[in-house]
């Protein structure tokens, strides 16, 4: 194997790659052992993702959320920390843009961008609880981001419960008003989508082109290392779970003033913590890569409507594959040492 294929197939993207062509592979197996047409059921996914301009711009739409929770479960994984606590700073991110979009009266643009300002503040500095717990009492973050998920889940159905938010007889929340929505031109079209990718590129620039993105990733490469060059690592900590946490607020609030416009009556999580962790995973912990990885999900997640209709393929089948692609994921570091251990090998054969 020549050197320049050699180093193709040792990188991150080629073992992803392969890790969702095996998903799929895997999973056409399953559905046939369970008596579905996998090529049907494959064919009816892509043309309920990309057979018409509308499914498109909802692929689009609906791929916000998981972008955004993924970028902010990559942003912290990069500073060394596990934010799995997404899920409690998007729902905090919701109830911020609850409140201010029912509650206060601005002018349409100054309204919308002071509900994401506020939803980033609030959400962010929900993040930071966990860096600070960690740093002062070394209290693993992953314990904390848990239990601040079921705070703030029970403090969102409080909230819904009050006869100033509720409506009687709506499974729903008062709508916010018209000056607190991101829509275009009073259509479905919304710019959820293009500040997401502001989100990306800004954290983007932020890790890889500043120096306090050099200290995040000197961080979460090396805490004693970073300590030794003077970085202070605890302030550090705490600032990027702060970030993270802005970045899952600003998820929902984008959602709820871009696509539902009313706080839902929640029993339980909506997941988006949970799919930001794939997302995060699939993109290699990536910033760019969030978005494509963001993308491929909502694709495959929105095509599954019509696998369901169109040849009654269970729905639950996106959740295998979905699981099989992020297992395979997982164990693709295996597949890149075993690479890495049979160039070495051919290496040393050579020089012998």
């Amino acid at each position: 194997m020549s050197k320049k294929y050699k180093k193709f197939f040792s990188k991150p993207y080629f073992s992803i790659l392969f890790a969702i062509i095996l998903g799929f592979f895997v999973g056409g197996i399953f559905l046939y052992c369970c008596n579905y047409n996998p090529i049907a059921s494959y064919g009816a996914l892509l043309r309920g993702a990309f057979s018409k301009p509308k499914y498109i711009l909802d692929v689009f739409t609906h791929s916000t959320p998981i972008i955004l929770t993924g970028l902010s479960v990559a942003f912290a994984f990069k500073s060394g920390l596990f934010n799995i606590g997404a899920e409690g700073q998007y729902i905090m991110g919701v109830v911020v843009a609850t409140i201010l979009g029912t509650q206060t009266q601005l002018p349409p643009v100054i309204h919308f961008l002071f509900i994401l300002i506020m939803a980033m503040l609030i959400s962010g500095l929900w993040g930071a609880i966990a860096g600070f717990l960690k740093v002062k009492f070394g209290i693993n973050e992953v314990v904390t981001s848990i239990m601040l998920n079921w705070i703030a889940f029970y403090f969102y159905r409080y909230i819904f419960a009050k006869p100033w938010l509720k409506v009687r007889g709506l499974d729903a929340s008062k709508a916010i008003c018209e000056s607190a929505r991101g829509t275009l031109f009073k259509t479905d079209l919304n710019i959820s989508f293009f500040i997401a990718i502001i989100a990306v590129l800004a954290i983007y620039y932020l890790l890889y082109k500043t120096t306090k993105g050099f200290e995040f990733r000197t961080v979460g490469q090396n805490p004693e290392a970073a300590r030794f060059v003077g970085i202070n690592v605890k302030n550090n900590t705490t600032l990027s779970m702060f970030i993270a946490g802005a970045i899952a607020g600003l998820s929902g609030a984008l959602r709820l003033t871009c696509s539902e416009f009313r706080m839902p009556n929640l029993a339980e999580f909506e997941g988006y913590g949970l799919k930001g962790i794939y997302v995060a995973l699939v993109a290699n912990c990536s910033p760019i890569g969030c978005v494509f990885s963001g993308l491929f999900f909502s694709a495959i997640r929105y095509g599954s409507i019509s696998m369901q209709t169109d040849v009654k393929t269970p729905c639950e089948i996106i959740n295998i594959l979905t699981g099989l692609i992020v297992f395979f994921i997982s164990i693709s570091i295996v597949y890149r040492r075993l690479i890495a251990k049979i160039s070495k090998i051919r290496q040393e054969k050579d020089h012998e």
